[in-house]
This record gives structure tokens, sequence and C-alpha cells, in this order.
């Protein structure tokens, strides 16, 4: 896991989803197709995105496959960024 993936991973368990009770949270855990993230939680982690990460998140990436699990959040920044992994 890099330390942008930690760090995104950590912002969701303790201020998007508050410590819930998520063992077993990992990069693939999906967010929208499981309900555990809603049209809140989307709006949270663009923000997030766009003023920690300095990514700017256009119109035409608000897809829900871009937010399922952390590894396609990630992609999606990544590509971004203009980084190819």
């Amino acid at each position: 896991m890099t330390e942008l993936e930690s760090t995104l991973h950590k912002y969701l368990i303790e201020e998007v989803f508050h410590d819930q009770q998520l063992k077993d949270f990992t990069s693939d855990t999906p967010l929208i197709s499981s309900e555990l993230a809603d049209s809140i939680a989307l709006v949270q982690i663009v923000a997030f995105i766009e003023q920690v990460i300095e990514v700017n998140v256009p119109e035409e990436e608000l897809l829900p496959e871009n937010f399922e699990t952390i590894n396609y959040i990630m992609q999606m920044i990544n590509k971004l960024k203009g980084i190819n992994k």
C-alpha cells in the first residue's frame, strides 16, 4: 500500500465512515455496491482528493465505477496525475 493509498484508507475509516466496525476493510472493499458509501460520502471523498491530494476531479470522472473501491479511486487519481500504474 502506497503512502497516498494509506492516507486515503485512514481518511475513509476515520472521517467518512467514522470508525465503524470495519474489520477486513481493504483497498478492494466495495464502497458503492455494498452501500457503505452514499452520496454524501462521495462528496467527502472528492473534496479530500481535491483539497488534500490536490488533484482536480473533472465532472466526467464522477462515475460510480471510479469510486467503487480504494483501488479504483487510486487508479483515477493516478490517471489524473498522469501516472500510469
